[in-house]
């Protein structure tokens, strides 16, 4: 019993003792602005900082960084559906789409090089449904994407499409 005890007294300060990995800046003066919206707050005397800029992003590094990271990608509604098959193909694919609404779609095809291939029907006015054929009988083995856009230009839906042999 006696050995026990003296082990826990002698274990106990090395638990007591045990480094903690928090986030701490050492500054020599700084501040907190805090309105509705959001919280700014600096810093100085930090050793590291880097702030890249580009497209409307604003990247800042150092020390001093929010714990509360969210990331949200908002997807645009579609104006319409599209389906392609046979998907594996041998010889074709087959475009199925529908709009509830009028809407100009530009159909694109591209190989994963990015080469862009012709394609018979590139402009298309989509009221209901449609279907338009690829024929991609000559084409070689490999993945294409056929890319729809509409009228303002914004890629609206990309398919990725298998040809074999």
């Amino acid at each position: 019993m006696r050995n026990l005890i003296l082990t826990v007294l002698l274990a106990f300060p090395l638990f007591a003792l045990a480094q903690s990995a928090q986030r701490q800046v050492i500054g020599s003066a700084g501040t907190v602005s805090v309105t509705d919206d959001f919280m700014v707050s600096s810093t100085i005397g930090e050793t590291v900082v880097a702030t890249g800029e580009g497209d409307g992003i604003i990247l800042t590094q150092g020390f001093q960084q929010s714990q509360d990271f969210g990331l949200s990608v908002e997807e645009p509604e579609l104006e319409f559906s599209a389906n392609a098959f046979p998907n594996p193909t041998m010889d074709g694919i087959v475009l199925d789409l529908n709009s509830q609404k009028a809407v100009d779609l530009t159909i694109s095809l591209f190989d994963v090089a990015g080469k862009q291939y012709v394609v018979p029907v590139a402009n298309l006015m989509l009221s209901g449904n449609a279907r338009k054929e690829i024929d991609m009988s000559g084409f070689a083995s490999g993945n294409y994407f056929i890319r729809l856009t509409d009228e303002t230009g914004k890629l609206n839906k990309t398919i990725k499409v298998q040809k074999v042999d």
